[in-house]
C-alpha cells in the first residue's frame, strides 16, 4: 500500500518554509533519529520537519542552520545525503 501521508505532508511543510534544506541519513548508520533529533536541538537547530521513510531518517531545518546541521552529521561520521 502506498503511503501518501508523508509525501504529502512533506510537500505542505515546503510550501510553508520555502526556505529550507533537507537531509536523509540512512537508519543503518548506528544512531537513533531520537538521537539525531537531540543532538541538534541541543545544538539549537530547530527541525521543521522529521521522520523515517523507506528505511531512512530524514529531517529539514532552516537554510541558515543548515550548514551547523552539516557540521554535527560530519563530526559524528554520519553518511547523509542533502537535498
Amino acid at each position: 500500500m502506498f503511503d501518501w501521508i508523508t509525501p504529502l505532508y512533506i510537500l505542505i511543510q515546503r510550501l510553508m518554509y520555502r526556505r529550507e534544506v533537507g537531509f536523509i541519513v540512512p537508519m543503518a548508520t548506528g544512531i537513533t533519529p531520537d538521537q539525531i533529533k537531540h543532538l541538534l536541538e541541543s545544538n539549537g537547530i530547530w527541525m521543521i520537519s522529521f521522520g523515517v521513510y523507506n528505511g531512512d531518517f530524514f529531517f529539514i531545518v532552516r537554510r541558515p542552520q543548515a550548514d551547523y546541521a552539516q557540521y554535527w552529521l560530519e563530526r559524528l561520521g554520519l553518511s547523509f545525503r542533502q537535498r
